[in-house]
């Protein structure tokens, strides 16, 4: 009997002693108020007030609406309190485990703060092969009549629940509420049985190790004393969990917006349950350096497309003076020639008339008789004569006529020793080394005559048909003028 009253005792002891080791940091003295709230979550995202729940907190994410409470960056560990959530986020400990989910059309997921602790505040329920669960509502407690909207509802096949990849695994077809079971098994928080403190327990463990043929591990509790000391170490689960001063009224966010000025014109359609990733969780920094770095891209892309939009307009106003420029280029060119060929006109006319001229002058004006020399003009005019007359020789016949030699040749001959006069002072210095007291005969002299006379003859021809030459040019250049200006091409200004 003894053994007996000691075996009762110390059992008593035990669960006791259990009893008071997991609800020793119920009673601690960590308490914080609804402003700690406000503080601790405004980094990663926005306050909002709102006319019937007061002041909510919206999560900012690259993807709002793959967000899901109880589906996103979590999974369910089996411990002392029932099935609790383990969030990845760092606002996990705070708004997964108090308060309550709201969804709106144009805000997407808004969190309500709350004052009393749980391992997850969801509805439970299973459909035929698959286990699901929804968040509570606002205001919604325990054995309420009150039932999650269909959209809220995540199924996972009974097998995966409680697998590492069971989010591969979500049903992903739309589900009615009226052929949902709901599991009602409640856990009650300690000596308190009222709704508050109370919660649904989920699935039993002995169902989920028979659908999933295996041992289902229950891990214990560990309280921490930091909000950024939670999650599974060392096989144990570490909660932030203290108790919530709710009798404060006075406190409210540093910053919020009204809902009116939250809300976008945009209507938020609620995904696919199997679409639960939304992108990583920004913080307030990063998502205004973001909005930066999208504000500076789309100025960007705007600059850059007014300068496109520039470019087309630059290029036709080049195109347009480049050719222009070409166009007067073009005419200048055509003006220049056309006064290059009248001024060379007018210079070959003019030395014509010149020459003529001088011709005449000279004509008259005989040179002085005791020049032995000729001079260099008579030389260039010789020169000139004798290569137009060589181009006019293959063209057409010089004329043997008798023709009148004028005063210039004549004092030209005078002046200049012609080949005859050469030869015969030759043949006169031969003669006269022969025979210095001899005088040359009457042959010699008619010799001399004769060969002076063809010379003569000779320079007038030439002389004759250069003249011929100078006549037909200026004429055909008087010609060829009167022919542009009959045709109405410019000949210069």
């Amino acid at each position: 009997m003894k053994k007996i009253t000691l075996f009762l005792i110390l059992s008593m002891v035990i669960v006791f002693s259990a009893e008071a080791h997991k609800y020793k940091n119920r009673k601690a003295t960590i308490t914080i108020t609804t402003q700690t709230f406000y503080d601790q979550l405004s980094p990663y995202g926005d306050w909002i007030y709102t006319p019937d729940n007061g002041y909510v907190w919206r999560p900012y994410f690259d993807n709002p609406e793959s967000f899901r409470p109880y589906s996103s960056n979590g999974n369910w560990i089996y411990t002392d309190y029932g099935w609790t959530w383990s969030s990845g986020y760092d606002w996990g400990w705070a708004t997964f485990h108090y308060g309550r989910w709201d969804f709106d059309n144009y805000l997407g997921w808004m969190w309500i703060p709350g004052y009393e602790w749980a391992p997850a505040w969801v509805t439970w329920g299973s459909y035929d092969n698959y286990w699901g669960w929804a968040p509570m509502g606002p205001n919604v407690y325990v054995q309420s009549s009150w039932y999650a909207p269909d959209p809220w509802w995540t199924f996972v096949p009974q097998n995966h629940f409680c697998s590492s990849n069971w989010n591969h695994y979500i049903y992903n077809r739309p589900v009615r509420v009226n052929h949902i079971t709901h599991i009602t098994n409640v856990h009650v928080d300690g000596n308190n049985h009222n709704n508050r403190n109370s919660w649904y327990n989920g699935p039993r463990v002995n169902d989920v190790e028979r659908y999933s043929k295996s041992k289902v591990r229950r891990v214990e509790v560990a309280d921490s004393q930091r909000p950024d000391r939670v999650g599974m170490r060392n096989n144990t689960l570490n909660v932030y969990r203290p108790a919530v001063d709710n009798k404060r009224k006075d406190v409210r966010p540093t910053e919020y917006r009204n809902v009116e000025q939250a809300r976008t014109g945009k209507r938020i359609e609620q995904t696919n349950a199997r679409t639960n990733d939304p992108g990583v969780n920004r913080t307030r920094d990063s998502r205004n350096d973001i909005r930066n770095t999208k504000q500076a891209t789309t100025e960007r892309k705007v600059n850059s497309t007014k300068e496109t939009r520039v470019e087309p307009r630059t290029s036709t106003q080049s195109a347009n003076q480049t050719s222009n420029a070409r166009r007067n280029e073009i005419k200048r060119n055509s003006t220049e020639a056309v006064r290059t060929v009248t001024q060379s006109e007018a210079r070959k006319s003019s030395s014509d008339s010149r020459s003529q001229v001088e011709q005449r002058s000279k004509s008259q004006v005989s040179p002085s008789k005791n020049s032995t020399r000729p001079s260099v003009e008579t030389k260039k005019e010789t020169s000139d004569r004798k290569s137009k007359i060589n181009i006019t020789e293959g063209n057409r016949p010089i004329s043997n006529t008798n023709r009148v030699i004028n005063s210039e040749n004549s004092q030209s001959r005078k002046s200049a020793p012609t080949s005859g006069n050469v030869n015969n002072n030759s043949s006169r210095g031969s003669q006269k080394s022969q025979s210095p007291a001899a005088q040359p005969t009457r042959e010699q002299r008619t010799q001399n005559e004769a060969r002076s006379s063809n010379s003569r003859s000779e320079k007038t021809e030439i002389k004759q048909a250069t003249k011929e030459q100078v006549q037909q040019a200026v004429s055909k250049t008087s010609d060829e003028s009167r022919a542009k200006r009959s045709s109405g091409k410019p000949t210069g200004r």
